[in-house]
């Protein structure tokens, strides 16, 4: 009876044994999948924060677009914030996230934008970054200059500072301390610098290169290197294409303009011009295209015309410093970046034009290839355009 009992109590103790380990392995597994769960949730969390995150640029770009449109509209000589949100997005090359291919290619999209000449962003910019380079030396040197934010003097002061001063920093820093202190005038520095352009055309124009660059030529030559410029030079020296031969392929083929109009009654009519005066009233200077077109082949109605400029450029440092193109297109109906077949020039030009410009390439042979079609945005200017043509045909 003993041995019975015994037994009984031996298997029921190894039933409750075999519930509990099921117990904890059930437990277990229940463990694994909410940790599982979790992770899961983690990742899941992970992916709709990573859309947001890579939005953030794209996002940030937009507030610096909508503060710099308030800058350049408020019309109370903020010109300093207005560099330093053009400065945010250069220096992080915050353009790429909207798909801009160059922070040029941005500038020229917010001065549409805007409503301005894209000469006025430029102006604020290079005096921001003018001023920054000022202050720094100062800071080296242990001394004191007013903060950015608080400088009195206007874009135009110290470009003039820079025109004078050239490449020599001290002189640079001279007549801004003077500037600042009140006791130099733009009068007094438009002075200074047409009598420095009167004295040596040559001189001005060698002091845009920096002490920097010619330094960094001799050592290039010295270790036996050609310098990007010497490079530039033999490049278009083999390629013997000139603006003027540009110009020539442009006069002789009207591919280029289009598919002329099947309408009746127009007269076909196509006259261009070279060197072309459009008064912008950004600046003393006034721009030039460097060719403009004036024709009838592809207006839609009677008595209207359509206008075609053309800026020509046969160098890669003259395209990627041009900061007044922009400008051009209040004066015409369809605007062209025309450039040699060269592969290095082609990209450069397509990282900066807007997609309602046009651009053509011209071969040495001096044929022409229509890389992208203009699109046709009647400028506001148009009508100067229009008279000053009639004016040079009377």
């Amino acid at each position: 009876m003993d041995n019975v009992v015994e037994e009984a109590m031996k298997a029921l103790a190894a039933e409750r044994a075999a519930a509990a380990a099921a117990a904890r392995a059930q437990a277990e597994e229940a463990e694994q999948a909410d940790e599982d769960a979790g992770q899961g949730g983690d990742h899941q969390q992970q992916e709709r924060e990573q859309p947001d995150q890579a939005e953030e640029p794209r996002a940030v770009l937009e507030s610096i677009e909508t503060q710099l449109t308030e800058a350049v509209r408020s019309d109370q000589g903020v010109w300093q914030r207005c560099y330093e949100l053009m400065h945010e997005v250069e220096e992080g090359k915050m353009y790429a996230s909207a798909g801009y291919k160059s922070f040029t290619q941005w500038v020229n999209t917010m001065a549409a934008r805007v409503g301005c000449h894209v000469s006025v962003l430029w102006a604020r910019f290079k005096a921001g970054r003018t001023y920054s380079e000022y202050a720094a030396r100062a800071q080296a040197a242990g001394r004191e200059v007013p903060q950015l934010d608080t400088v009195k003097i206007s874009p135009d002061t110290i470009k003039l500072c820079s025109t004078v001063a050239g490449a020599d920093a001290a002189t640079m820093d001279h007549l801004l301390d003077k500037s600042l202190a009140g006791e130099l005038s733009r009068a007094d520095l438009r002075a200074a610098a047409r009598a420095k352009k009167a004295q040596n055309p040559e001189a001005e124009a060698a002091t845009r290169h920096s002490a920097a660059a010619d330094q960094a030529a001799r050592a290039a030559q010295a270790a036996g290197q050609d310098t990007d410029e010497q490079k530039e030079r033999q490049q278009r020296q083999k390629l013997e294409l000139t603006a003027a031969q540009i110009v020539i392929a442009l006069k002789r083929s009207t591919d280029w303009i289009g598919d002329p109009d099947t309408g009746k009654y127009i007269e076909r009519k196509c006259r261009c011009f070279t060197e072309f005066r459009a008064d912008t009233g950004s600046s003393h200077a006034a721009r030039r295209f460097d060719l403009l077109c004036v024709e009838t082949l592809t207006a839609a109605e009677r008595d209207t015309v359509v206008i075609r400029g053309v800026e020509i450029k046969v160098s890669k440092s003259d395209l990627e410093q041009d900061h007044k193109m922009q400008e051009y297109t209040a004066f015409c109906d369809a605007f062209y970046i025309a450039v040699p077949d060269v592969p290095e020039m082609i990209q450069t030009a397509e990282a900066i034009r807007l997609p309602a410009w046009g651009l053509i390439t011209v071969a040495g042979s001096g044929a022409l290839k229509i890389i992208h079609a203009a699109a046709l945005q009647p400028g506001l200017m148009r009508d100067k355009t229009i008279a000053a043509a009639l004016i040079k045909l009377m």
